[in-house]
């Protein structure tokens, strides 16, 4: 029996002392946990913009691409049209889809310059108008 005591004691007298220190570097340990997470995130958000960065690179190459490529001799209205059919049916693909937006970006300015005579033509016809009147 007295050796179960002994050994107990020991035991005792050597665990006490490493829970009580180990208790001790829970602070310190702590903060290191936090710093060590706080410049991984860091690290890992560097890293994404970086990716992020070179994902708008890759984007502003491709989108030049179709320029690139030679250009077909087909009509284009027929193309737009095959393009927005797509689009209603939800196969347009990515190129596809910048295409279609510069064909209609094209069509959007030629209205507007096609809005301008327009407004012109009538201004002058007013005009015309006041002045006959006028007499």
């Amino acid at each position: 029996m007295e050796i179960w005591l002994i050994v107990i004691i020991i035991f005792g007298s050597v665990t006490i002392p490493l829970i009580a220190f180990t208790f001790s570097l829970r602070p310190f340990v702590k903060d290191t946990v936090r710093a060590e997470l706080s410049d991984f995130k860091v690290n890992v958000e560097g890293r994404l913009s970086r990716i992020e960065s070179r994902l708008n690179e890759l984007g502003k190459w491709t989108r030049k691409l179709p320029d690139i490529l030679p250009e077909t001799k087909e009509n284009p209205d027929s193309r737009r049209k095959e393009l927005l059919e797509k689009w209603r049916q939800g196969t347009l693909t990515y190129h596809e889809s910048i295409e279609l937006r510069d064909i209609l970006a094209q069509e959007a300015e030629q209205a507007e310059e096609n809005k301008k005579v327009v407004i012109t033509l009538c201004l002058i016809g007013l005009l015309l108008y006041a002045l006959s009147r006028r007499d």
